[in-house]
């Protein structure tokens, strides 16, 4: 049944909020107002929050708390499906080397028998580093809850993060790494379009706007100097290369870069090409508020947890 429904008078909640998070069970808040047709049907551990995006599922999960303020209103506070792994508790048990795929079947297994139909999972997709679970790494359960036991055996270090999947009305637990989690989307993240707040991590004092590539080490009668394939043939006899962005608003700020395995000018080129707008930026971190424009264009990929964003900034030469 419908608690909101987007124009309608009866069917209304106030200031409502998803959070989500990459394998975390994420969480939905609400308020009621008295008039709402569904606001006496709201029960802790058994009502079933869903909040769709057009058609699209983006959250399921279970009202845990429903309080009522001094206006009588209802505030609800929901956990996403996730959660349910913490009501069952592993057995003391070795499962001995075993990898993550049948370590987390055999979990789940103990988990289904333990809790109601809605509350079960059906075992998906499993793409860890399956190498965790050698003859080195015996799994042992030891009366922890199954999310605990699950965290504790297939370590996310190794590529494994959580993720409720729904296919047909089946619900699915998958183990998956964080370039399968989400898709590749091709919105993006434009400074200047749809980018909200940009929280700078990165200082100009990082940022180069001029890059000389260097290749293999070549053979030199010089024994003063080492000698470097370059890349002065195919490009206008200049050995550098430069973001005429970057340089715009930082100035002419200069690096070697050495590829020590690149035998081929053209190659070497477009290696450094690819350093100066996608390489330095390697260990960035971007904290952004950024708008969906899809709300305004349907033909656009909406943004979804996990997903793959582009993100491009012109002053900094960024393309990433």
């Amino acid at each position: 049944e419908y608690i909101y429904y987007p124009g309608d008078n009866k069917c209304a909640v106030i200031d409502p909020v998803v959070k989500l998070s990459i394998g975390q069970a994420g969480s939905c808040e609400f308020v009621v107002p008295p008039f709402n047709p569904l606001y006496g049907s709201i029960y802790n551990r058994k009502s079933i929050v869903s909040v769709y995006r057009g058609s699209k599922l983006i959250f399921r999960g279970e009202v845990r708390e429903s309080t009522k303020n001094k206006l009588n209103c209802k505030k609800v506070y929901a956990v996403g499906e996730l959660a349910y792994l913490l009501d069952s508790i592993q057995p003391q048990y070795c499962y001995g080397p075993i990898g993550a795929t049948s370590f987390m079947t055999a979990v789940l297994a103990e988990h289904n028998s333990q809790v109601e139909a809605r509350k079960q999972f059906t075992m998906g997709t499993c793409v860890p580093n399956e190498s965790y679970g050698s003859s080195i790494n015996s799994k042992i359960t030891d009366y922890e809850d199954t999310l605990t036991a699950l965290r504790t055996q297939i370590d996310p270090e190794m590529g494994g993060y959580f993720r409720v999947r729904y296919v047909n009305n089946t619900k699915y637990l998958d183990c998956v790494d964080i370039i399968n989690y989400g898709t590749v989307n091709h919105q993006g993240i434009n400074f200047g379009e749809n980018l909200l707040d940009y929280a700078e991590n990165l200082t100009s004092s990082d940022i180069v706007t001029e890059v000389i590539p260097l290749g293999i080490r070549l053979e030199s009668d010089d024994e003063d100097f080492e000698k470097r394939l370059d890349i002065k043939s195919v490009n206008n006899g200049k050995n550098y290369l430069t973001s005429t962005a970057g340089v715009n608003s930082f100035g002419h700020v200069r690096r070697k870069v050495v590829f020590d395995e690149i035998d081929n000018a053209t190659t070497l080129k477009q290696a450094g090409q690819e350093w100066l707008t996608k390489n330095q930026y390697e260990t960035l971190t971007l904290k952004v508020s950024a708008a969906d424009l899809s709300a305004l264009d349907s033909s656009m990929d909406d943004m979804s947890l996990g997903d793959q964003i582009p993100c491009y900034a012109p002053p900094y030469g960024l393309d990433i």
